[in-house]
């Protein structure tokens, strides 16, 4: 369909589905319809002929003669004419707001936008955040398949996603068109959709050979812990995972690698930590990986109170490259931001345009290493 048949389509589309047209009423006819939007029968034709073919309308012959609808969509099915019509992507973004600066933002949305503005498909946005139940969250998703949205790309940071869509199936209405995009933070091993995310296993990996081979031989993985709780996340176990494993292969086992928590939020570093520190910086060759940039500044700042210096007496690794810290001139481990964008762009063009056949797919971004001045 060309765009005035499109928007002839998505007309009596949405009025049969809002009950402007009930069932067994008679639709426009071809000329009334070519009147109101000022466009030849032939356009109106094709439109119509295009919800005959789906099995919406029936009946009825000649130009003057109007057609009756014959079925109210689902909301399934509207999802599915919808796309016939519309080219429309919108952005759930569930992601916290404290992590909106790492997770979500200019470096991946230009690079999202461009490709997909390349492609003649809309992208609109909704922050959903301040959602709380379920039945909130199928609201929401209804509307959406009301407005032609026919495809979803949900930001997820959360490390239990069921917190608020618990339920995949309530994304029925966009079909086969749904992405996830989470930065390593959770498996989503249960959900039928494709999913974009960081290869946080070969963070670990990257941080590992890289200080090996740099010759550090005694390295100490460190965690939080959250008011006296141990902060074991997802991401933090996998990140753990991959350097242990780096560690053990790069050296046959000869190096030593430990994991030890820092109660960074309860105002003081634990005395066993500590100690922990104190005796690594005694040794050649030793560093810290920490878990993430935010923990990596606060390892900085504990060895300045210990008379430690980073990097001459203990180096500093850690993850994420947050612009938060960048004055802290870390050496980190993060993936390429405009990278993410452009695959997110380029997977939502082949889901859209049905060039994928269907399939789901997990796609985890390669992160780098960025050699700064703490390791």
């Amino acid at each position: 369909m060309n765009e005035i048949q499109k928007q002839i389509y998505a007309y009596l589309l949405k009025e049969i589905d809002s009950g402007a047209l009930k069932l067994n009423e008679r639709i426009p006819t071809e000329i009334e319809l070519g009147k109101m939007f000022n466009t030849n029968r032939i356009n109106a034709h094709h439109a119509i002929k295009a919800l005959e073919e789906s099995g919406i309308v029936k009946g009825g012959l000649g130009r003057s003669q109007g057609k009756t609808v014959q079925r109210i969509p689902s909301l399934y099915t509207l999802g599915e004419l919808q796309q016939a019509a519309t080219r429309r992507v919108c952005v759930l973004n569930r992601s916290k707001i404290q992590h909106r600066h790492i997770h979500w933002n200019n470096l991946i949305i230009a690079p999202l936008e461009h490709g997909l503005m390349e492609k003649n498909i809309q992208l609109v946005y909704r922050d959903v955040n301040d959602i709380d139940t379920i039945d909130e969250a199928r609201g929401i998703l209804s509307e959406l398949v009301r407005e032609g949205v026919n495809a979803i790309l949900l930001i997820c940071d959360g490390e239990n996603p069921e917190d608020f869509f618990s339920d995949p199936e309530m994304f029925f209405g966009f079909h086969d068109n749904v992405i996830i995009f989470d930065r390593g933070n959770t498996a989503w091993h249960n959900w039928p959709y494709t999913l974009v995310s960081i290869d946080v296993f070969d963070e670990g990996v990257i941080a590992g050979e890289y200080l090996t081979r740099k010759g550090y031989n005694n390295i100490l993985f460190a965690t939080g812990m959250f008011h006296g709780k141990k902060d074991m996340s997802w991401w933090g176990k996998q990140r753990w995972r991959g350097l242990h494993y780096s560690v053990m292969r790069e050296s046959d086992g000869r190096s030593n690698v430990e994991q030890l928590n820092y109660g960074f939020l309860d105002r003081e570093a634990d005395t066993e930590f500590i100690e922990a520190v104190k005796k690594t910086k005694e040794q050649a060759g030793s560093a810290i990986v920490a878990s993430n940039d935010r923990l990596a500044v606060k390892m900085i700042e504990l060895c300045d109170n210990l008379g430690i210096k980073v990097p001459e007496d203990l180096a500093i690794l850690s993850f994420d490259d947050d612009p938060e810290f960048r004055e802290y001139n870390l050496t980190t481990i993060a993936p390429s931001l405009e990278r993410i964008g452009s695959r997110l762009a380029q997977i939502i063009t082949n889901s859209i345009d049905k060039n994928s056949d269907g399939e789901k797919f997990c796609v985890r971004i390669k992160s780098r290493l960025i050699t700064r001045g703490t390791a």
